[in-house]
């Protein structure tokens, strides 16, 4: 070989291990490419890469994994609940529901009656259409109409203090 040439300028040995820098280096670079998350891939009507329509609540963490945050719903009982990280942190009780406190304050229970049960709300938010009002010592937070039906009761974990 001509003594210009690159592998003369190599000294002995380093050859071989030159090539197995550069194949990590192109075989790394590779992998990285590939390494992007099939859920990038957003299609109408049909899902997020792997997770397709009409998979079953097994196949969607089988594919996807656990998740961090998951929405349980009943409709046949009204209610839906929160888990995060594998605890549940709310249940929601939806209209429907005959569920009740056993102070007797439940769905079908007027703006008054929670007052006088709980007192004034500790957070009161207007927002368009509906108004929360919140207990958040007692770990309730009421969703009421405008037309004064309660939407939604929400169970939370009580603050302390």
């Amino acid at each position: 070989m001509d003594k210009d040439s690159p592998r003369e300028a190599l000294p002995p040995g380093k050859g071989e291990s030159m090539k197995k820098i550069v194949l990590a280096l192109l075989l790394g670079t590779v992998l990285t490419s590939s390494a992007n998350t099939p859920f990038d891939e957003l299609v109408e009507g049909s899902g997020c890469g792997p997770l397709q329509l009409g998979l079953s609540e097994c196949e969607v963490v089988e594919t996807a994994g656990t998740p961090q945050r998951s929405w349980i719903v009943w409709e046949d009982k009204h209610m839906d609940c929160l888990v995060v990280k594998g605890k549940l942190v709310e249940v929601r009780i939806n209209q429907g529901s005959e569920a009740t406190f056993k102070n007797g304050i439940g769905m079908e229970s007027t703006p008054a009656e929670i007052r006088d049960a709980y007192g004034e709300p500790e957070v009161k938010t207007p927002q368009p259409g509906v108004e929360t009002w919140g207990y958040p010592d007692k770990g309730i937070l009421f969703w009421i109409l405008k037309d004064g039906k309660i939407n939604q009761i929400v169970l939370f974990n009580p603050r302390k203090d």
